[in-house]
């Protein structure tokens, strides 16, 4: 018979939660490979102690920020996209809520920024980037063969060459905004990475 892992009480799921958020704060200004459990437990005002006990080491505690960095903004876009009935404002809202998400959580975003190049130097790392971009990827597929089987969009386009270019897209512009604020007006982007993806997919009556 294996061993039971105990499961984690509600309290210790906030407290998890909680450092990983913090963990993520640090990361947005520091990177990870310059982030250390001490750095996080300074801004979390707490002993490292603590975050031993929840996360066994430095590195499960940055995989978990891995998914958290992945998961926030999909939970958010995906809660949005579900209610649109018609397949051209899934779109538009799959492209909204992404920038929506970017300007009230830029701490979050920087931190998805530097793990980019981070998840490559890992082997384990870089399967949790591929299986998030995926799962991603995928749900873009769906909305763009639902469009095309409603008759809304062109049968012509390739789906996962269109949901490719729109995750290019987004995160492209995610990493010049970091890089400078001043220089990305994201909402007038939206507008228009909308109507550029609406003029390839749309049927023309």
């Amino acid at each position: 018979m294996g061993v039971k892992t105990k499961k984690p009480t509600l309290i210790e799921e906030v407290r998890r939660k909680q450092v990983i958020d913090t963990a993520i704060q640090v990361v947005s200004s520091q990177g990870f490979d310059r982030t250390t459990l001490g750095d996080i437990a300074k801004m979390a005002d707490v002993s490292t102690g603590v975050l031993t006990y929840h996360f066994k080491n430095k590195a499960e505690l940055l995989d978990e920020c891995i998914k958290a960095l992945f998961e926030a903004p999909n939970a958010y876009v995906v809660d949005k996209v579900d209610m649109q009935l018609l397949y051209r404002e899934k779109i538009r809202m799959y492209i909204r809520s992404n920038v929506e998400f970017m300007i009230g959580h830029r701490a979050h975003v920087a931190a998805m920024v530097h793990s980019f190049g981070w998840l490559n130097a890992d082997e384990t790392k870089s399967t949790i980037s591929v299986r998030q971009h995926t799962k991603i990827r995928n749900y873009l597929i769906r909305i763009v063969e639902g469009g095309q089987k409603a008759g809304e969009f062109n049968q012509s386009v390739p789906a996962p060459t269109m949901a490719q270019l729109i995750l290019a897209s987004l995160e492209g512009i995610m990493v010049q905004w970091i890089l400078n604020e001043k220089a990305v007006d994201l909402p007038l982007y939206a507008d228009e990475l909308v109507t550029m993806v609406h003029g390839q997919l749309l049927v023309v009556s």
